[in-house]
């Protein structure tokens, strides 16, 4: 899961990587876009996941510079139970699940 903001070059970088492996299902979520445009990634969401169940069914969320208002109420618990890391550019990441849990999308 690859959630943004808004478009940068970052973004369409990171994205455009990622689908040229055939292997990975992405799914994107551009959060500025408006609600009717088709979401990015050969996984369509219409929303965020909503709840930390459906969050985990991703091996790895990226975030690119998200905005907090536009974040499912909640996204801070979920994400307080995940392991992350960032980087010095601002961009950071997190992976989710349980131990023994295997979860299905990337």
């Amino acid at each position: 899961l690859l959630v943004s903001g808004a478009p940068a070059h970052e973004y369409y970088a990171i994205k455009n990587t990622l689908l040229r492996d055939t292997t990975i299902e992405l799914a994107c979520f551009l959060q500025s876009a408006d609600p009717q445009f088709p979401q990015d990634g050969n996984v369509r969401l219409e929303e965020l996941p909503p709840t930390e169940e459906k969050l985990f069914r991703f091996d790895v969320v990226i975030l690119h510079d998200p905005n907090g208002e536009r974040m499912p109420p909640d996204w801070p618990t979920a994400t307080s139970t995940t392991t992350s890391c960032s980087s010095t550019t601002g961009a950071s990441g997190s992976w989710g699940g349980q131990t023994g849990r295997s979860p299905r999308r990337s």
